[in-house]
């Protein structure tokens, strides 16, 4: 099944910052910040296979509280979305609307994909080396961010059916985390750890479903991390 306008919190927080950036846009460097990023699972069940695929986008805005010369405190407000390709199949309990987790085999799909979208608000120490003569500078700055689920939806798709189950009930509200960005000028590398766990505590992942060997796997042991690059306005 298919619910419209899956994607209209990401459009509804881009037009509402966009409205706002002439009056936010601070006169110091990095108050803007766009990551791209591969998205993994750690402490996974070695049955729980990752597509290469998986990937993230953040954007964030920030103002700048100066410390000294060199250092610096960012603060602002964000969206980020995480794409988790793998072969965790998301279904339903007829009978009481559970959510139920298990592994599926990747040449019986053409894709199953997990979305979890937040907004964030961000905290990170900076520092900055001294601008050469065209302003660009080396940066470094490590920091954490806390954020609240706003959507997130499990899609299956082979070539007879596409079916998708929006505001799953398994996955932690809260998402909280250490991240660090390196860099000069507009470019840098970004590295995310999820501290949080993205599923509730009492999830599980239910292997060999249906026969002898069958067994089960709490899904809050499973950590986040998103490694990728940074562009800095």
């Amino acid at each position: 099944m298919h619910l419209p306008m899956k994607n209209s919190v990401v459009f509804l927080f881009l037009l509402f910052t966009s409205g706002l950036l002439g009056q936010i846009k601070p006169k110091s460097a990095d108050w803007f910040s766009y990551d791209l990023t591969h998205d993994l699972f750690l402490d996974a069940p070695g049955s729980l296979t990752q597509g290469i695929w998986s990937n993230g986008h953040s954007f964030t805005f920030t103002g700048d509280y100066s410390i000294s010369k060199n250092f610096g405190l960012g603060y602002g407000l964000g969206f980020h979305s995480n794409n988790y390709y793998n072969n965790l199949r998301i279904t339903t309990n007829p009978a009481n609307g559970a959510e139920v987790f298990t592994t599926i085999e990747y040449d019986t799909v053409d894709f199953n994909k997990l979305t979890v979208q937040y907004i964030h608000l961000p905290l990170e120490l900076r520092f900055r080396g001294t601008p050469n003569a065209k302003g660009r500078f080396f940066r470094f700055y490590i920091g954490g961010r806390v954020g609240v689920r706003v959507n997130s939806y499990s899609q299956y798709v082979t070539d007879k059916v596409n079916i998708t189950f929006n505001d799953l009930g398994s996955l932690n509200r809260f998402n909280y985390g250490i991240y660090g960005r390196i860099g000069y000028h507009y470019f840098n590398v970004f590295a995310y750890y999820g501290i949080s766990p993205l599923f509730e505590s009492g999830s599980q992942l239910v292997e060999n479903m249906g026969t002898p060997q069958a067994s089960t796997f709490e899904l809050d042991q499973i950590r986040t991390l998103s490694v990728g690059i940074s562009f800095s306005l």
